[in-house]
């Protein structure tokens, strides 16, 4: 059963460097943290690491590519089915491709993961967070 008065920090690269270290900080502080990964391995890795250095903590994951806005939509649909609302986003997922590829949306992949990604979390009418405060509501 999830808390509904906790509040809930979604993550994106959560499972090494600057993201790893502020969800542990972030479970330390008494949040639910949620992981947003590719690797069902890595965010393992990294759940079993939270829960070890801080028991009792509310920590969950999302598998999925951050550089597909339909992936993106997906996961969004995933964490609001599984948690009550969305209080912190971090958005930390990033990358640097020195040669130029195209995201499935046809997007440069720089552009798509590390600022197209965000778009669907942050979305005004009718998009993610007015969804999460109409269940607050």
């Amino acid at each position: 059963m999830v808390d509904s008065t906790r509040k809930v920090c979604l993550i994106t690269g959560g499972t090494s460097g600057i993201g790893a270290a502020a969800a542990l900080e972030i479970a330390r502080r008494g949040m639910t943290v949620v992981i947003v990964g590719r690797s069902v391995r890595r965010c393992m890795k990294q759940l079993n690491k939270i829960r070890w250095s801080v028991p009792g903590a509310h920590v969950d994951f999302l598998i999925g590519d951050l550089s597909s806005q339909k992936e993106v939509r997906r996961l969004a649909a995933e964490f609001l089915a599984r948690h009550p609302r969305l209080d912190v986003l971090v958005n930390n997922a990033g990358a640097y491709f020195k040669r130029r590829e195209v995201s499935v949306d046809g997007i440069e992949m720089n552009l798509a993961l590390n600022h197209m990604e965000g778009v669907p979390w942050r979305k005004n009418r009718g998009g993610f967070f007015d969804r999460t405060q109409e269940r607050q509501n």
